[in-house]
């Protein structure tokens, strides 16, 4: 965009049609483009990174789950008093990743949402 604006001045200018008014007129928009570019270059790199930390918190959230899983599974052949404390921690990792997960995936949509509309 900024190589066509600077060649149509550039044009402009060699014909004779610009007067110099038209040549700032067109590089204030130039920085106004230029500004908007790095802004939403700015938002995409947040979401980038807010999709990272989402998607390692899923792996945590389904390794926790896992976890979780093995330990129900351990009332079938083991006293359940001592089955009951895994169950428990593990019951409290997957509600605290679910809840960071669900901030981070707040967060995520709002840079999306910046995204679409700038």
């Amino acid at each position: 965009m900024k190589k066509i604006i600077v060649a149509l001045v550039m044009l402009f200018m060699l014909n004779g049609c610009v007067d110099s008014s038209e040549v700032e007129r067109l590089e204030s928009e130039k920085q106004e483009l230029q500004s908007k570019i790095d802004e939403l270059e700015r938002h995409a790199q947040e979401a980038e990174q807010h999709f990272s930390e989402v998607k390692s918190q899923t792996e945590e959230l389904e390794n926790e789950v896992q976890k979780l899983k093995s330990s129900v599974n351990d009332f079938g052949y083991m006293n359940w008093r001592s089955v009951v404390p895994d169950v428990e921690s593990n019951t409290s990792h997957v509600s605290s990743n679910l809840d960071d997960l669900k901030m981070k995936l707040d967060e995520l949509e709002s840079d999306i949402d910046e995204l679409q509309n700038p």
